[in-house]
């Protein structure tokens, strides 16, 4: 299956406008192709030598405060020597535009992740709480013994809202995570068909700049998501992690989240 094709298919639809938008920087890569010549791929381009500077803002933002150099901080085109900022102001307007393109989709993404883990944050706290109540609850009514049928009634009750509002929790961190590893592919395989469609070998570049970024970078998902299990395993299934798990994870996404997108990842 074609990556375009995978990411319509496993986006969540209420995101759908939040992902990388694979389709529209294949385009600009065909725009980039009716706007040049052949390609001599004996005289590829590489910033793969070069040791990765802090890069903010656009691609190379920042870059023109360095002076020309002949030494390894700066790209070798033919015989010249110039750095990254003049470079990129020698490559084609279209080139130039793929990247402005990226990096909004860049910013798209890292805006909307940041908004969705905070809120996962909240609600976590939130079921925390709910567990406390759970716990008083339950203490409180066990000292009633002349109460025992309402004091079963009250736990079963408490216990079913809590693990639907755990599993409802849990799914959707899993979605998170998916969205986090699709748009990282997708920026994976849409800078090695810059790199095919231009002779630049650019990709490593950019996502040393991509994977300090928040949607790649941040560990708080990870550790939202080895909480929650902890939390529903030690309140519905007896320690028994591996039943937990069972509960947890939808059936499909065990595939997706787990194995197919880190792995096997669709080609195109």
């Amino acid at each position: 299956m074609k990556f375009a094709k995978y990411l319509e298919t496993e986006s969540v639809p209420e995101w759908k406008q939040k992902y990388i938008d694979y389709k529209a920087l294949k385009k600009a890569l065909r725009h980039i192709e009716e706007k040049q010549g052949p390609l001599d791929k004996n005289n590829a381009q590489s910033t793969d030598a070069m040791p990765v500077a802090p890069i903010f803002g656009i691609f190379f933002a920042e870059t023109h405060k360095h002076p020309r150099t002949k030494t390894t901080n700066a790209l070798s085109m033919g015989s010249y020597t110039l750095d990254m900022a003049e470079t990129f102001a020698r490559r084609s307007p279209e080139e130039r535009s793929f990247f402005d393109l990226l990096d909004k989709e860049l910013e798209k993404i890292c805006q909307f992740y940041e908004e969705k883990e905070k809120e996962a944050v909240k609600r976590l706290y939130a079921l925390r709480e709910q567990v406390l109540v759970l716990e008083a609850a339950i203490s409180g009514l066990e000292e009633v013994e002349r109460r025992r049928e309402e004091i079963a009634a009250n736990e079963k009750e408490l216990k079913q809202k809590l693990e639907k509002a755990l599993l409802e929790f849990y799914r959707s961190v899993e979605l998170l995570k998916n969205y986090k590893i699709l748009n990282h592919t997708g920026f994976m395989k849409i800078l090695k068909k810059f790199e095919k469609t231009t002779n630049w070998k650019c990709s490593k570049l950019y996502m040393h700049k991509a994977e300090r970024r928040n949607f790649v970078a941040s560990t708080v998902l990870d550790k939202i998501i080895a909480q929650t299990e902890t939390l529903y395993t030690e309140i519905f299934d007896g320690d028994s992690r591996k039943k937990a798990m069972d509960s947890l994870r939808i059936p499909d996404l065990k595939k997706r989240v787990c194995g197919f997108v880190l792995v096997q990842v669709p080609k195109d």
